[in-house]
Parts: C-alpha cells; structure tokens; sequence
C-alpha cells in the first residue's frame, strides 16, 4: 500500500517507513515506538499480540551466565524457588541441579538449622532443603496431638535433644519423655524439704536448683547425681551446655560472680563480679568468659564489655552501644522477650529486647568469631504486644528463627537472616476445646515445635528423618502434672 502525503511529495510505503526508521538512534526508536503504541486501537492491539506470539526469544539468559554469576543470583532465592525454575527447561535444569548451586543452598540451609557441613548426614540435599522451608514458613512434615488422659494444669516446661521434661510443683518432681523411644521416666522426685524452684534440661544431664540453695545434676547415662551450694542467695538463673552448667544470682542490684560448674570434671570456678549482667558467651576449650553488663535504668543501651580467664583473671574492658544510628533508646523502657540468652552450637548468643511503646524490637547477637557485638531493629506488628505472657509462649528454634503463639492464637515467626516478620493463623487440634490461653506454652529447637496446654500438647515436626506416631504414646499420661 502507498500514501500520498501532499502534491509532489514521494509516495510512504511501509518500506521507506522501516528504512528510515532503522536509521533512527535507540533512544530516537524508543520514543517512535511509544507514540505509535499509544495510538492504537483495540483491535490494533489484538494483531500486535498475535505477531508477537508467533515471534519465539530463544535467548536464555541465565542458562548463558558463567556458573559463579549463577550461584550468585541463586543466592538470594528461596530452595523452592530454585526448585520451581528448574522445571523451565532442559538447560535451566541442568544448571541449576549442578553440584555448586546445591552446594551453596545448601550452605545457607545449614546455617539457617544451626549445622555444619559435616554435621549434613542425609545423602541428598532435599531433605536440608525441604527441613528449611518447613522452619521458615512453619509448613511442619507433621503434626501429632498427644491429649492428657485427665485434664491438668501445666507446669514448667524444658525440651532438648528430642526429650521433653515436666516439673511437677505438686509433686516436687520431673518427668522426662523421650520423643525418640516413647518412654516416660520420672527422673528425679525431690525431699520434703528441698522443693524444686527451677529447672533446666540439657542432652547429658539435668539441672535442678532447689529452695535452700543448692544446684543438683542428673547424669542421664551414668544415673548419678551430683551436688552444689549456691555461693549467693536466691534461686540462680541456671544454663547449661552439654556437661557445664552456668549460675548467675538474679539480684542485679549485688554484685555477684558468675559459677562456671564442669559437671563431668567436678570442677567449679568462680569468675569475677559483676552487677546487672545481661548477656554472656562461655567457650569452656578456651577458658574464657565474656560479659556484657548493663547500665543503670535511665541510662542509654550501652553495654560494658567484659573478658574474663575461667582462673578469675581480668583480660580485656571495652563499652558497647546498642542503639540504632538515629535512635535513643533507656533501659527501662526496654523488657526482655525472653529471661535467659539462649546458646547455640558454641557459635552465637542471642537475646531479645522489645518497647511496647512503638513496636519495636531489639535483635541481639554476640559473634564470638569477630568477637563482635551486633544489634538489629526489627519493626513488628502491633498483635505481638497484645501477649502479656510473651515469655512463656516465645521460643528460638535457631539462632535465626524464633516463633511466638499469641493470645489470639495465632503463630508469629521472625526470620533474623532477612529480618522479615510473619503471622499466620495457628490451627488447634479438634481436641483443644480450652479456651484460655494463659498457662499455654511453648518449647521446641530446629526439629520439633510443642505447644502445651491444658488440653494435651501438640507437637510440629520439621525434619523429615524424625517424625513420630500419636499411636507410640498410646495410653500415656504424660506425667502427673
């Protein structure tokens, strides 16, 4: 077709068009193409879509990257999404099931689960990968519901290493349930005159600490106790890493030492003295102590930091600032998410602080490899401080995810790797009729996710290699609580 544009002017033909449009500069190309589109009409439209339907791109881009880009860019992706574009082409899965992408994945997985390389027995990745997408997203491989035979209130909770421990105030005792055999022992029943106050349970042994101060042990394999008086007054926050049990005095106004107790050794040593003592890291292959303590309560969030030799010598003083660039933050404006630091696999120490006032809340991590103190502000919703029992119902599964059952029952998770908050419904088995949720807890780490109500306990499992029946605790009374 040819146009005539005016009297003695050439003739337009979609040739002459296209010729002198490919002389055009990119950007000058860009701007006619944009002016044409937007004159088009509705059914202009509809050929333009079925011309480029008909036109196939058949550059890949990912699929012509370098592999070291591409384990980059895979980097920032989810396992699942890794798993979803490997279904895009032979090319795409070819590349992204090669051993360096899985490699790297699978690095960051292990990190998430608190694991190391070694530690990766399963002989494919799947397992890592689906186990770290059932943390993140709290899609558990199942979920089992274990009812009381006669309804009961609950008391303290301890769980570790696939063992789950009850203290009986009543009774002034504690039970332990194995997960992995299905057995329930009654491991320790307490005098008369020696009530049991608290109580912390490790993979070797358990800690008790009773009213008249003093700490006792329980060896699980070699069924042996063992006893130590308390050198300050006071029932002691207790922490306890395989054999070595930690006491520190809850009177934050005295100063106190700090009782680094070798259990399997018997060997007790006393370390310094300190007032408000908030967060510590112990490595007992070096004998070494280090101490964070706190300013006074109208003062800002700074930290003193403390080193400490296990044979009582003084190493090394520096003072650390919590706040955020931009922020002011006091003391006593702040509450602890959770009483004690939590330790994991002697890399980290993590402790929480929360403001109510505006939704805030204070990550707090101690890398003892960079010997390194670090702090995150995390915003997060408004139902978080709605929970008044937030202590009870918090639990840190890894050093990176932490899940909280509010009192609307719903689940929040905290992801610390991308610093993302979540809250998702949280489902009650058919046989949680009670309807109050103030004597809920929580326990759990990266395999296994409980929570204990009055009604039985409801158990979330997310490593697929251990995953138990309902029918294995058949006719069990889980203790007399």
């Amino acid at each position: 077709m040819e146009t005539t544009i005016g009297h003695g002017a050439p003739k337009v033909t979609p040739e002459n068009i296209a010729e002198v449009f490919a002389r055009l500069s990119t950007q000058t190309r860009r701007e006619v193409l944009h002016a044409l589109l937007d004159r088009l009409q509705k059914h202009e439209w509809r050929k333009v879509k079925e011309r480029f339907n008909l036109v196939r791109f058949r550059h890949d881009i990912i699929g012509s990257l370098p592999i070291d880009l591409i384990v980059h860019v895979t980097g920032y992706l989810e396992p699942s999404d890794i798993v979803r574009s490997q279904r895009v082409s032979k090319r795409w899965r070819s590349v992204l099931s090669s051993d360096p992408v899985i490699a790297s994945a699978l690095r960051q997985t292990l990190a998430l689960l608190d694991m190391k390389t070694t530690d990766a027995l399963a002989p494919d990745a799947a397992t890592y990968l689906r186990w770290r997408q059932g943390l993140q997203y709290a899609r558990p491989v199942k979920k089992i519901f274990l009812p009381w035979l006669q309804r009961r209130n609950v008391a303290e909770i301890q769980y570790h290493s696939r063992r789950v421990a009850w203290l009986t105030r009543l009774a002034n005792s504690v039970w332990t349930v194995d997960l992995d055999s299905g057995s329930a022992i009654k491991e320790w029943f307490g005098e008369t005159r020696d009530q049991i106050s608290a109580f912390k349970l490790s993979k070797h042994c358990l800690v008790l600490a009773t009213m008249d101060s003093y700490v006792t042990v329980w060896n699980f394999a070699k069924s042996e106790k063992r006893t130590l008086r308390v050198p300050f007054n006071g029932i002691p926050r207790i922490f306890v890493e395989d054999y070595t049990v930690v006491l520190i005095s809850r009177d934050d106004y005295q100063p106190n030492s700090v009782v680094v107790w070798d259990t399997f050794q018997d060997d007790v040593r006393v370390v310094g003295s300190f007032r408000k003592l908030w967060l510590f890291y112990l490595d007992m292959n070096e004998k070494l102590l280090v101490a964070f303590t706190r300013g006074d309560d109208d003062k800002p969030l700074t930290l003193e930091q403390t080193k400490w030799a296990l044979n009582g010598q003084k190493l090394d003083t520096k003072l650390v600032q919590l706040s955020p660039p931009g922020r002011r933050f006091l003391w006593n404006d702040a509450k602890n998410m959770s009483e004690c630091a939590q330790l994991y696999c002697r890399k980290k120490v993590t402790k929480f602080l929360a403001w109510d006032s505006n939704h805030d809340m204070l990550h707090v991590t101690y890398n003892p490899a960079m010997d390194k103190l670090s702090a995150r502000l995390v915003q997060t919703p408004k139902e978080l401080w709605q929970n008044s029992h937030w202590d009870r119902t918090c639990v840190l599964l890894t050093h990176s995810i932490v899940y909280g059952l509010l009192e609307a029952r719903k689940l929040y998770i905290y992801n610390a790797l991308d610093g993302n908050t979540t809250i998702i419904p949280y489902q009650r088995d058919m046989r949680e009729i009670s309807g109050n949720d103030m004597h809920v807890q929580t326990f759990g780490d990266r395999e296994v996710f409980g929570v204990v109500s009055h009604d039985g306990t409801q158990l979330w499992f997310f490593n697929p290699n251990f995953v138990i029946n309902s029918s294995d605790f058949a006719g069990m009374d889980f203790v007399g609580m």
